[in-house]
Order: structure tokens, then C-alpha cells, then sequence
């Protein structure tokens, strides 16, 4: 892994656990341990996304990752870890020709006239029942 002083992902952990260390002196104490560092903690994430062997995560999820490596004495130094890679979409779907004949039939449905109008309006019935005790 090269994680880097550049590198955006280190750099919204690192100010997202220095927010929390402003507003949690506790939280302070802890993010001083000389055992812990932000590259650990970057490394801790990674091995801890490749694990799991999930496709997606939320923000959230990730902060308590980074949290729980500094409050968690145990957690053993990592020494590598490959980047987990991010898969993007194609910008343009390769043309699927069932799809195609998919959205034509319900575009067509669409644009049809409406042939069962639905009859004229019951009038509704309104039925009142006398109290026994008036």
C-alpha cells in the first residue's frame, strides 16, 4: 500500500478523527498512542474492507473502523495491504437487444388509449344508525 500525505482517503480519516478528538478529550488521549499511527489505521481499514468482501460501504462504517483502531490496544500492526480496488461502470452499456425490445413494448403500452373507461360513479351509500340512548 502507498498511502501518502496526498492521498484523499487518509486525508478525510485523518480530519474526521481529529474532529472527533476536538470534541472528545478522551478520544484525544487515544489518538496520541505511540503504538498507532494513521498509515496503521489506513492499513487496519483496507485489510478490514478485503476481509468483510463487501462491495459497498458508508461513510460511517468506515470512521468507526478508523476509531476502533485507536481504541483497540490489540489490533496488530499490518505490514501490507493491496489497495482494494474500485470498479467503475461502464460509460456506455453494451447494447442488449432484448432490453431494447423490453422498453419499445412498454413504451408502446404507454401511448395506447386507455379501453375499459371505468363505468359511471356509484353513488355512494350512506348509512345512519340511530343512537339507542338519545
Amino acid at each position: 500500500m502507498t498511502a501518502t500525505a496526498t492521498d484523499p482517503f487518509k486525508e478525510t480519516i485523518s480530519a474526521h478523527l481529529q474532529k472527533v478528538a476536538q470534541n472528545d478529550s478522551l478520544f484525544a488521549e487515544t489518538l496520541k498512542k505511540e503504538n498507532k499511527s494513521i498509515d496503521g489505521c489506513i492499513k487496519y481499514i483496507y485489510s478490514e474492507v478485503q476481509k468483510a468482501k463487501r462491495i459497498g460501504w458508508n461513510d460511517d462504517e468506515i470512521f468507526n473502523m478508523a476509531i476502533h483502531y485507536y481504541d483497540e490496544d490489540s489490533i496488530e500492526e499490518i505490514k501490507t495491504v493491496q489497495r482494494p480496488q474500485v470498479s467503475q461502470m461502464p460509460e456506455k452499456p453494451k447494447d442488449n437487444p432484448k432490453m431494447e425490445a423490453y422498453k419499445k413494448i412498454i413504451s408502446d403500452d404507454l401511448k395506447k388509449p386507455i379501453k375499459n373507461k371505468p363505468s359511471k360513479k356509484e353513488p355512494v351509500k350512506v348509512f345512519i344508525q340511530t343512537s339507542l340512548f338519545d
